[in-house]
């Protein structure tokens, strides 16, 4: 297993202080694979800097299934921790897997099946479960993209006009040299790094699949970082926009793509608005923000964010648009 080229599919998992669930995220990937498999495949946990019990389960781990290897480091973060397994990568494809997730059973072994056959492929996408607990039913979250294969522009423009462009980075196996050459890494100390990556990968896949095939399941975790929304999200998200925008400027992409990024970022924009009010007071610096960024409106995918929304802005301002949307949303929901 030393030959670079004898690896097919490396999967990256950060981890930090999951004792409770990590051991359960790689047995789904162990035993999803046949013998023959687990000879395609390695797997890379990047310990960042856990101070549970998760290094003690790491340990008792190694390498009877498929390469397995653990990258301690101090805690720095997801992206972070998702750029050094991209480094330390030697598989033709990455996968990323949360490990606080885990992946149906037999799935990984379908998955390596399907890119052994489609050589030439460098996104594949597919579909997932989200698990709310063990007293609830998994929900099922496939949905029917509009077209099924192309090039990474022409795909990511189609399903974003459809609205089923998924930013999560675990509904997607990647061609590791696409990640490498265009220096698409994560960008690292924010929350949201997979609306921020997820657009510009597609950027420069010459040929993208969906496989109508269900491989993840997604824990809903109360009390973790994407369930709880901080005024560090709001900011956050405006790097992302920022990011985006700049992005759409690079020369040789078709319009379609570059209109679907701002569209996206247009999505951004009107999601901003929830969180400018927090504890009875207005966040005069995300509203400022949100005024340095009007001009995204035009791009709005809706109609009633393009005209209404935009003229209510107009007429209100931002407060006055937060108080339309949401208070007087509220003032009904509880009466």
């Amino acid at each position: 297993m030393t030959n670079r080229q004898t690896v097919l599919l490396s999967i990256i998992i950060p981890a930090y202080n999951v004792e409770l669930y990590i051991k359960e995220c790689l047995d789904s990937i162990f035993y999803s694979l046949t013998v023959e498999s687990a000879c395609l495949v390695e797997v890379i946990v990047i310990n960042d800097g856990s101070q549970d019990r998760t290094t003690d389960i790491l340990e008792q781990y190694d390498s009877r299934h498929c390469v397995f290897r653990v990258i301690n480091q101090s805690n720095k973060g997801l992206s972070y921790a998702r750029n050094i397994g991209i480094n330390a990568a030697r598989g033709k494809y990455l996968m990323f897997v949360d490990s606080d997730d885990y992946l149906v059973p037999d799935s990984l072994d379908k998955l390596i099946t399907f890119l052994s056959v489609n050589e030439n492929v460098d996104i594949v996408e597919y579909d997932f479960y989200e698990f709310v607990s063990a007293d609830e039913m998994i929900k099922d979250k496939q949905e029917m993209p509009s077209i099924s294969k192309g090039s990474g522009q022409e795909i990511y423009a189609a399903w974003v006009k459809q609205s089923y462009f998924r930013h999560l980075v675990w509904t997607k196996i990647v061609l590791r040299e696409l990640v490498t050459t265009h220096r698409i890494f994560f960008y690292e100390g924010i929350v949201h790094e997979d609306d921020e990556w997820t657009p510009r990968i597609f950027a420069y896949a010459r040929k993208v699949l969906y496989l109508p095939l269900h491989v993840y399941v997604y824990r809903i975790r109360p009390g973790s970082v994407m369930s709880t929304i901080t005024r560090k999200n709001y900011f956050d998200k405006i790097k992302v926009f920022d990011s985006l925008v700049q992005f759409s400027l690079t020369k040789g992409f078709s319009k379609e793509y570059v209109n679907a990024l701002k569209v996206s970022a247009s999505s951004i924009y009107w999601w901003l608005f929830s969180g400018i009010k927090r504890n009875g007071k207005y966040d005069e610096e995300l509203i400022s923000k949100i005024l340095e960024r009007e001009y995204i409106i035009k791009y709005s995918r809706t109609f009633h964010r393009r005209f209404f929304y935009k003229l209510v802005v107009k007429l209100l301002g931002v407060k006055g648009f937060y108080f339309f949307k949401y208070a007087i949303k509220d003032l009904f929901r509880y009466n």
